[in-house]
Order: C-alpha cells, then structure tokens, then sequence
C-alpha cells in the first residue's frame, strides 16, 4: 500500500484510513484501528526511502516463506508496536510476545 503513496495514488492519511480506521468501524472492532486513550496500540513506524528486500532470513512467520520473497519495498518498518508492546525494533524482533483476541462491539455481552 506505500507503493501507492509513493506513486502519488493515495496520502498517506488516506493510506491510515483504508488501513486502520474503515477496518475497525466497519468490523465494529472494540478499541482498535485509531490512535485513541484507552485504545489498544497497533502501531507500525516506518521510514520512506529506505529500500528493503523481502528475504528467508526477515520473514518472521512459522512456515519461513513468503510471496513476496525477493520483493524490493521502499518504505523500511522500523518500529512495531502490538496493543502497546514493542515487539520490532530496529530489526530486533520479539518473537516470545503474543497479541490479545480482539473483541467486536456487537459480540459484547
């Protein structure tokens, strides 16, 4: 999706907004998808201009492959942040984190 910031098809602000936000209210999921108190913190910090290849040895999955294998991006991620956890920085991974179920607001009991 960068690709199409850098390709001048969408902002960067649109990017959030097709990315985050429009998924979150259209699944109605509790407390994600914005930068919000009280919200979970989903965050991905990246660096335009920094190209990166896709290689064996960055893939962070069980299964070590992917289809994007041996694609040039150039947009680095160089934080992550999962419900308010740094789990990626500076290619430093933390593959011992795991991720909270998310909750949907019409599922609430």
């Amino acid at each position: 999706m960068l690709e199409l910031v850098d390709n001048g098809i969408l902002t960067i602000e649109r990017l959030v907004e097709l990315m985050a936000h429009s998924p979150a209210r259209l699944f109605q999921i509790d407390e994600r998808g914005f930068l919000r108190k009280g919200y979970r913190a989903d965050i991905a910090i990246v660096k335009p201009n920094t190209p990166w290849t896709v290689t064996e040895a960055n893939i962070q999955s069980k299964c070590k492959w992917s289809p994007m294998q041996g694609h040039q991006y150039n947009w680095r991620v160089l934080h992550t942040l999962c419900n308010g956890v740094h789990i990626l920085d500076n290619d430093k991974f933390d593959a011992d984190y795991r991720g909270e179920q998310i909750t949907f607001r019409n599922t609430k009991q």
